[in-house]
């Protein structure tokens, strides 16, 4: 199943099960920490436990069954905000209604929130992510500044102060970063795609669809340097062409063609839009006798046939078979001769070159 991941989800999918891991031995060593603790607060004893079994179930899941990742990211974050959120406004009205120094009693929350926000704006999705980070932040950093800012006696002491910078500016910073971040990996995406859609309109033909010369021979080359490259190819050219341009929409005319001409090719064979009124057929793992007899049969589908206001079409062929040690020129070379050869005797039939 990872494997059928794109590669996003599987870096999420080992990010994750990283995180998660963590983050279950960090509730389970401040579960220990509190058991310790001579009078341990009830709170204590549940949230960080309970944080503990659900990162660890987690974990298990999504190691069992990566298809869950989709539900186990928004389910982890959240369960992480909430175990944040409630001690965030639990001490400070605690230490309210007791007298008791918020700075004494506040578990460690800056540690903890830096991680979570971080997690919440790189893995959760677009859109409204920025915007539930930023409100994970005011929630969590809220009550505890309002806090000491009413109680500004306990900003005399190294843990009020860091508690103000480090809820405060600091983490504002590391939310402008991370913001920064996740536009401009956007932003990058929306550029690679962009890029790939330029390039894949760059070596497509636009009336047929197919690829054109610029992307054809870069196919083309591909298939020739490979290990051992098997196969034959048809170079076609409409006889009628030349006549007909000017005359009749070309453009309906060659989609109208194409589109009975692959209705008997094969999905492996590479179909490519080589000139005006010219198309090259690379027929994978086929020798010449077997191209010969796809190419008549592509001569008969067009021969004779009616194409609307262009009336009677017919089609010289031209083919041969892939040697040892072809390039492009060297094959282009032999079936253009057969292509000519096939033309001057009259047109409308198929002409084989071995080599």
């Amino acid at each position: 199943m990872i494997d059928a991941m794109n590669p996003r989800d599987r870096m999420q999918h080992r990010a994750m099960l990283l995180l998660l891991g963590l983050a279950a031995v960090a509730a389970l060593a401040a579960t220990t920490m509190h058991l310790l603790e001579a009078s341990p607060r009830p709170m204590d004893l549940v949230i960080p436990p309970g944080l503990a079994l659900f990162y660890s179930i987690s974990f298990l899941v999504l190691y069992f069954r990566p298809q869950s990742l989709r539900i186990v990211i928004p389910a982890a974050f959240g369960v992480g905000f909430v175990g944040l959120a409630v001690p965030a406004w639990f001490y400070p009205v605690l230490a309210t209604n007791t007298g008791k120094p918020l700075i004494d009693i506040l578990p460690p929350i800056v540690p903890a929130l830096a991680p979570l926000l971080a997690g919440i704006m790189l893995f959760l999705r677009p859109p409204g992510v920025i915007i539930t980070g930023f409100v994970a932040w005011l929630a969590i950093a809220f009550p505890i500044i309002a806090y000491l800012l009413i109680n500004p006696a306990q900003l005399a002491f190294p843990r009020g102060q860091e508690l103000v910078v480090g809820l405060g500016p600091a983490m504002g910073i590391l939310v402008v970063v991370l913001y920064l971040h996740v536009d401009m990996n956007r932003r990058l995406s929306a550029a690679h795609s962009e890029i790939q859609r330029l390039n894949l309109e760059a070596e497509r033909d636009r009336v047929t669809g197919l690829f054109n010369r610029r992307g054809g021979e870069a196919m083309l080359e591909r298939i020739l340097s490979g290990i051992d490259p098997r196969g034959a190819a048809v170079l076609f050219e409409i006889d009628q062409y030349p006549e007909l341009e000017g005359t009749v929409d070309c453009d309906e005319l060659l989609a109208m063609l194409v589109r009975r001409c692959e209705e008997f090719l094969r999905r492996q064979d590479l179909f490519i839009h080589w000139a005006p009124a010219r198309f090259l057929v690379i027929v994978d793992d086929a020798d010449i006798g077997e191209c010969e007899v796809l190419a008549e049969h592509l001569r008969q589908i067009i021969s004779g046939k009616m194409f609307r206001e262009a009336g009677y079409l017919s089609a010289s062929f031209g083919v041969t078979e892939i040697m040892p040690g072809d390039s492009n020129s060297t094959l282009l070379r032999r079936i253009e001769a057969a292509l000519d050869s096939a033309r001057a005797t009259g047109g409308d039939c198929v002409q084989a070159i071995a080599w």
